[in-house]
């Protein structure tokens, strides 16, 4: 249509044009009228201009056929109505969704355009689809993802299932009894550092076997942490912390969480170590999960600490600290383990803590009275003043000496000697040379032979 009235009107404006430079010419030369070609032109003209407004009449109301005619435009039969969907099925009908509706005959349309099956015009045809249609399509497709990546959808947080059994508790102890011998020899030795290293590698290999059968990784994580704060205490004593905010940078910069969201404007390093060492006491239980073997590995980490603290004097204090929070996780997961309390309140005693080593000892005592936790607990009595008391502890530990054997392999009896007896009793020069075979000394173990 729009093409149409482009290329008519033109020609209509110049047909007019015309008609009016004809009339003025023949006004002025009416008297001299040489040539009729004016007057031939004018009906000629006319029947041109009303053939061209009869053919935009017609392009007005419908598109133009292909080629160029004079003939009217043959009317479009009338195109089938989509096929209605059933109101029984769930989803809409594809086929019919986005189609544009037909021309639809109201008030003001005749007949004959209402049945003429004329299309919508083409404006119409580049509007946006309703808004119900829109939601439709919308709800559709939300439908159609949900059931299709139902089957294959794949969670990222899935906890990956176990694909072998994990090893038996007797292969575990196995392993955990010749860490501990190894331990215990290279202690013997001296080699502190070596010690230690079996003892935390009996820790790791017991806490993932833990992990293992509960398909869990917790405890791992949580020794770690434990040996990370305890690692951490001793900045605090290392460092020159002249200025009041120099605890709250320290802390700041440490693994271990537990004083940052606190106020330290009053706080002294010596009290941040300690909420250093509580965290590592709690973080060794979170990791224990209450297991009995955790105990004996405690109290060997334990051990490792009290042996370097007699080899570097200057860091004593720390190294007793660190073994105390060892033996108090040790005695916390094994209540009933008398070796384990007699250690915490020996220990307890070297940092002249004595009420808690008094606690302790009277524990190891309940558990199963020992010569060792009646000769500690006399000597805790003696520094707080009871007199009595340390008598009766005293006794305790004599009669209990008095039952048991003067010597056995696993507890040697030591006496002291003169250098004179002593010759007198060793054996000559030769006989010390026949022996091609020295007897094995056997020594008391610093660890339960047995876990428990």
């Amino acid at each position: 249509m729009i093409e149409w009235n482009a290329s008519v009107l033109p020609i209509v404006l110049a047909m007019a044009r015309s008609h009016r430079t004809d009339k003025l010419e023949f006004s002025r030369n009416r008297s001299n009228r040489r040539s009729s070609h004016p007057v031939v032109l004018r009906p000629l003209h006319w029947l041109i201009a009303g053939v061209l407004l009869t053919v935009a009449a017609n392009a007005w109301g419908q598109t133009p056929p292909a080629r160029a005619t004079l003939s009217p435009p043959v009317a479009e039969p009338p195109a089938e109505p989509p096929i209605a969907t059933p109101q029984s099925s769930p989803f809409p009908d594809l086929t019919s969704m986005g189609q544009p509706s037909r021309h639809e005959m109201t008030q003001h349309d005749s007949p004959e355009e209402a049945t003429s099956g004329d299309c919508v015009p083409e404006v119409a045809l580049s509007e946006a689809p309703p808004q119900r249609e829109v939601g439709e399509r919308a709800s559709l497709a939300s439908r159609i993802s949900k059931e299709v990546l139902k089957a294959t959808d794949v969670s990222s947080n899935r906890t990956l299932q176990p694909v072998e059994t994990p090893p038996g508790w007797l292969s575990v102890e196995s392993a955990l009894r010749t860490g501990l011998d190894r331990c215990d020899h290279l202690l013997r030795r001296g080699a502190v550092h070596s010690s230690r290293q079996e003892a935390l590698m009996s820790l790791r290999h017991l806490f993932r076997a833990m992990d293992l059968h509960k398909r869990t990784w917790e405890r791992e994580p949580a020794c770690q942490q434990a040996l990370i704060a305890l690692k951490e205490a001793e900045d605090f004593e290392r460092s020159q912390l002249t200025e009041p905010t120099s605890v709250h940078r320290l802390v700041q910069s440490h693994q271990t969480p537990i004083l940052r969201d606190s106020s330290l404007e009053a706080v002294s390093p010596a009290i941040a170590a300690q909420y250093y060492r509580s965290f590592a006491k709690a973080a060794f239980l979170d990791a224990a999960d209450g297991h009995a073997w955790a105990a004996d590995l405690f109290l060997a980490l334990g051990k490792t600490y009290e042996k370097e603290a007699q080899q570097q004097p200057e860091r004593q204090l720390t190294l007793l600290q660190h073994a105390t929070v060892c033996y108090q996780a040790a005695h916390k997961v094994g209540p009933n383990r008398h070796d384990v309390a007699n250690q915490l309140g020996a220990n307890l005693l070297q940092l002249d803590r004595v009420d808690e080593a008094v606690a302790a000892l009277n524990a190891a005592i309940v558990s199963q009275p020992s010569t060792d936790a009646y000769r500690n607990l006399a000597e805790a009595y003696r520094r707080m003043g009871r007199v009595e008391q340390m008598n009766q502890a005293q006794a305790m530990a004599s009669s209990l000496a008095s039952q048991e054997t003067h010597y056995s392999p696993e507890r040697p009896e030591i006496t002291e000697i003169s250098p004179e007896e002593f010759a007198r009793i060793s054996p000559p020069p030769a006989a010390r040379e026949s022996q091609q075979a020295p007897s094995k000394v056997s020594s008391r173990p610093l660890f339960p032979p047995k876990l428990r």
